[in-house]
């Protein structure tokens, strides 16, 4: 059992409301679900951000912090988990947001949150720094067991599958090194997967009928928001420019960010049409 920090508090300067987004004159993509995401409106720094597609409005989840990196839902508890690099790479604190409103609770040094299991019950870790393997790791939240997912070094992103009996992790950090692997709880095995002709950018999740993996791509010198059939190995190249793609619960709607010098985090439907632009930032993540 590897060893974690005691849980602690991380103030913050309070739910600060940010004013009706720009959304809410355009219609309400993905109604019903709410999107958080890194808010990269205060220069140099980042801060965690909700949008309400219902209302328009948009409410300030933390202080700002130098970087902010993968935001994650626990969909059984409604926590969420984000990583804090306070210094460098070497000083990677994760931590963990209660519930919107609730102030952050410290959870690890040196390790990243990378998702919570669909049944709430577990965590993917890795282990961050510059001397770090990175290694991905199955976290037990009961019994604080770490066990480390077979073949899983290098890794960057990782992600549960809708039912939790499979885990999608990326070994490096983009471009044609990158490679893609599915680990099954069932048969212990691990599965590679065909790289994208153009270089893959980054794992971001699966579809919610989980045959599919989201992903964002290398395409013409941009990124570009990809779907990998997991059964197949075949790409299927979207319209949409961007980074970072969230596909919602009913897989309806993408939220991406924007591949530009001031990123911006924009709302879509799953074919590219009808982008609406929410705010300033990236990384966004989909919460009921």
């Amino acid at each position: 059992m590897r060893q974690t920090i005691a849980a602690g508090f991380i103030g913050i300067a309070g739910s600060l409301l940010l004013g009706a987004g720009a959304a809410s004159a355009q219609g309400e993509p993905g109604r019903g679900f709410k999107l958080v995401y890194v808010d990269g409106s205060e220069s140099g720094k980042d801060s965690l951000a909700l949008y309400d597609p219902a209302t328009g409005r948009t409410t300030r989840l933390t202080q700002a912090f130098p970087l902010i990196t993968t935001p994650s839902y626990n969909a059984k508890t409604g926590e969420i988990g984000f990583n804090v690099y306070e210094r460098s790479l070497d000083a990677t604190v994760s931590c963990v947001l209660p519930s919107p409103g609730a102030k952050p609770k410290r959870a690890f040094e040196r390790k990243r949150i990378e998702a919570f299991s669909p049944d709430g019950s577990s965590l993917l870790l890795t282990t961050s720094g510059s001397l770090d393997e990175h290694a991905l790791i199955l976290y037990s939240l009961a019994d604080k067991k770490e066990t480390l997912v077979p073949e899983a070094t290098d890794v960057f992103r990782a992600c549960f599958s809708p039912d939790g009996g499979r885990i999608a992790f990326q070994r490096g950090l983009g471009g044609d090194s990158s490679r893609l692997f599915v680990y099954s709880a069932a048969t212990r095995k691990v599965q590679e997967l065909p790289n994208s002709p153009g270089g893959l950018k980054q794992l971001c999740s699966f579809t919610p009928d989980g045959k599919k993996l989201l992903c964002q791509v290398s395409s013409g010198g941009s990124w570009t928001v990809a779907f990998l059939d997991v059964a197949t190995g075949k790409y299927s190249v979207t319209k949409i420019r961007g980074a970072n793609p969230a596909l919602s619960p009913d897989g309806q709607f993408i939220a991406y960010q924007t591949d530009e010098k001031e990123e911006k985090v924009v709302i879509a439907k799953a074919d590219g049409s009808s982008p609406v632009v929410v705010g300033r930032g990236g990384q966004p993540l989909w919460i009921k």
